[in-house]
């Protein structure tokens, strides 16, 4: 059977949109960002137009676990383990603070979702169990593609992860094959992806504005039990929702996002997530009551969530989704309020 391919993504390298992506910040914000100031704007192109970059890698422990994949360019690290499935557990300025919250192997339990670190559930299913397949690996001039071994029904998992040349920002690619002689198709098929950031940081995500004259609703909020539109930590702004972590229960809310984006500040810098936003509000296009976008937070820790729409493959198709990272130095977190935040992110987003 042939393959067919469906392809869920935003062109993040748009030569008619640059300033979305942040490529004409201030010039300080863009050198922390390892942007060079004579070609910041062709930075965020170079990958769709065939441009590489020198990427080293090495095999070395991170954050207590013994067997991970380093990648960096020189200007930021990432690290991947290679013992829990496809899971990035470092992201962050060589030499600095990681900005994703990882547990040591030995505190790890049963349930995947508690290593933290980046990672892709699936649904039927959400599964998020540690694989115990070997993750293989192959590298090219600007990118590194991780893979692991199809799963039961069939469905196998890649990412690649692509340095832009020149900056902090990493692309990463996620794809689901539903592979041949596994299920014949897959209902439904949703794809989460999971960002576990480090504790102590401020969460910014941007509503929907719209039409203001329009009588039609423009955004969409959802509660998970045991979350208070009263809690302290959530700030409900005017054009942004603000979720500070604490040392507090569980607390999780999703929404409809167009601007496709979210933000995280955290140790004196600031981490921008760039994702396909949604071209409509709810329905039944995506799972979890029609959200693209979430954010849990508790004692330890804050989770960036981005949706993909409900797809149904069938034996021999895919589904590919990508998501962007960038991250800004000498950045401190600003106090929680909207305006203070409004002017951070001045010529960033």
């Amino acid at each position: 059977m042939t393959k067919k391919f469906i392809l869920y993504y935003y062109n993040i390298f748009s030569d008619t949109e640059p300033e979305r992506f942040g490529v004409d910040g201030p010039l300080r914000q863009r050198r922390a960002a390892g942007y060079n100031t004579k070609n910041a704007r062709e930075t965020a192109c170079a990958v769709a137009k065939g441009e590489t970059t020198m990427i080293a890698t090495r095999i070395a422990p991170c954050e207590g676990w013994e067997q991970c994949l380093w990648m960096t360019n020189g200007i930021v690290e990432v690290a991947a383990t290679l013992k829990a499935g496809i899971r990035l557990i470092h992201y962050g300025f060589p030499g600095k603070e990681n900005m994703l919250r990882v547990l040591e192997e030995k505190e790890q339990g049963e349930d995947g979702e508690q290593v933290g670190g980046h990672r892709l559930q699936t649904s039927p299913g959400r599964g998020g169990d540690l694989s115990e397949s070997p993750i293989q690996w192959e590298e090219t001039e600007n990118s590194v593609r991780l893979m692991e071994q199809p799963g039961p029904g069939g469905l196998k998992k890649t990412l690649e992860v692509a340095f832009v040349p020149g900056s902090s920002e990493v692309v990463l690619k996620h794809v689901l094959i539903l592979c041949e002689g596994g299920a014949e198709r897959c209902e439904d098929l949703t794809g989460w992806s999971v960002t576990m950031m480090e504790e102590g940081g401020l969460a910014v995500l941007p509503q929907t504005r719209g039409n203001s004259i329009d009588l039609a609703p423009n955004r969409l909020v959802a509660l998970w039990p045991g979350t208070s539109m009263a809690d302290p930590r959530i700030l409900w702004g005017q054009d942004h929702i603000l979720v500070q972590q604490a040392n507090m229960r569980p607390a999780k809310l999703g929404i409809s996002c167009e601007d496709g984006w979210a933000a995280y500040f955290n140790m004196g810098d600031l981490f921008v997530l760039r994702f396909q936003g949604q071209d409509r509000v709810g329905g039944s296009q995506y799972a979890d009551g029609g959200c693209c976008l979430e954010v849990a937070t508790g004692e330890k820790y804050t989770e960036l969530v981005t949706l993909t729409p409900k797809v149904c493959l069938r034996a021999g198709e895919s589904l590919s989704f990508r998501e962007s990272w960038t991250l800004y130095g000498d950045i401190p977190c600003p106090p929680m309020d909207e305006q203070k935040i409004v002017e951070a992110l001045r010529g960033i987003l």
